[in-house]
């Protein structure tokens, strides 16, 4: 999750795209900023043994901290025209991480779906009206502390409750 500074930051530049480029649509609030490393399905109530899952999970990645920049705004082509901050190029780091948690999944039982390619990003606007073209801006700097389990729940107004966070620390490896 990003920090306050870093939110903050994230929420100029995304009021200066919804200022500056048509077709901007619902801005999301900075304290939702989040980026997904593994999206682990829609649920009406958690999955019977998924958090113990994904502690156990967890517990297997390299959990060193490090730091990566957002240098790339886009959106997505999909139907709620998602608008991003995101990185020109995924940073190592980034990738080892999520392609430890992805194998570390997939070993599991659990009836996941199918990963995409990971495009690490955060959300800033939906239900765009266009398409944003692929603008450089930053850098932001994201100094990565911690890994997040999130689940967003529908009942409540997709409120975001914590449910467990693992801190990165030199010599977790």
């Amino acid at each position: 999750m990003p920090d306050e500074a870093l939110r903050e930051a994230m929420a100029r530049i995304a009021a200066d795209l919804e200022a500056t480029q048509p077709g901007a649509g619902r801005r999301i609030r900075p304290e939702r900023y989040h980026m997904t490393l593994r999206f682990l399905g829609g649920f009406d109530s958690l999955a019977a043994g998924l958090l113990d899952t994904f502690r156990a999970a967890a517990g297997t990645l390299p959990l060193e901290p490090f730091t990566f920049h957002l240098d790339r705004a886009g959106s997505f082509r999909n139907r709620s025209i998602p608008w991003w901050l995101g990185c020109a190029d995924v940073p190592p780091p980034l990738a080892a991480l999520q392609g430890a948690l992805e194998r570390s999944l997939g070993a599991s039982m659990l009836p996941l779906a199918p990963a995409p390619a990971f495009v690490p990003h955060v959300t800033v606007v939906r239900d765009a009206r266009r398409p944003l073209p692929s603008l450089a801006i930053g850098p932001l700097e994201w100094n990565a502390t911690e890994l997040v389990l999130v689940h967003s729940d529908a009942a409540a107004g997709h409120a975001y409750a914590r449910l467990g966070s693992w801190v990165l620390k030199p010599g977790m490896e």
